[in-house]
């Protein structure tokens, strides 16, 4: 298919790769912010903030110890 067969714009097209990996939420931001008053949706958007590094420094968590499970059964099957 060339530039010229295409359906739809380049921007179209990154709007749609945006919205599949961030989401339809993000597209919604502005509306919601306008609606809610910027004192609430800062207030929000700083909770969801922490909420996602804690997530973050969970998930970093597991896969270190996971990690350390892994080479711990490797050097034991090694001293065998």
């Amino acid at each position: 298919m060339t530039d010229t067969d295409s359906q739809y714009t380049s921007l179209a097209g990154f709007v749609y790769i945006f919205n599949l990996i961030v989401g339809a939420g993000a597209l919604a931001l502005p509306r919601a912010f306008s609606e809610a008053g910027l004192l609430l949706s800062a207030v929000i958007v700083v909770i969801l903030a922490f909420l996602s590094f804690m997530t973050c420094s969970f998930m970093v968590e597991s896969m270190a110890i996971a990690n350390a499970i892994l080479r711990q059964k490797a050097h034991d099957e090694e001293s065998e």
